[in-house]
């Protein structure tokens, strides 16, 4: 779990100040794929929920570095670790 940087998500606004990230399967000749996080609170409440689609770039500079991933979805999102 990643510590962030409170950030108002939501209706009403609350603060989520953690941050998942997970890749989703994909083929072995793939590309591309999808990236998943889900943003919670202190208390690990669930706030919000996502995806993004890695650019065919983004896949090959992901490598086997997970940070990279985190990194894609903390740029995204306007986050910044805690």
């Amino acid at each position: 779990m990643i510590q962030i940087e409170v950030k108002k998500v939501g209706l009403p606004a609350q603060d989520a100040t953690q941050l998942i990230v997970t890749s989703g399967s994909h083929r072995t000749d793939a590309t591309t794929c999808k990236v998943y996080f889900e943003l919670l609170d202190s208390d690990s409440k669930s706030l919000y929920e996502g995806s993004l689609d890695l650019t065919e770039q983004q896949f090959a500079d992901w490598g086997a570095d997970n940070v990279y991933l985190e990194e894609v979805v903390i740029e995204a999102l306007g986050l910044v670790r805690a």
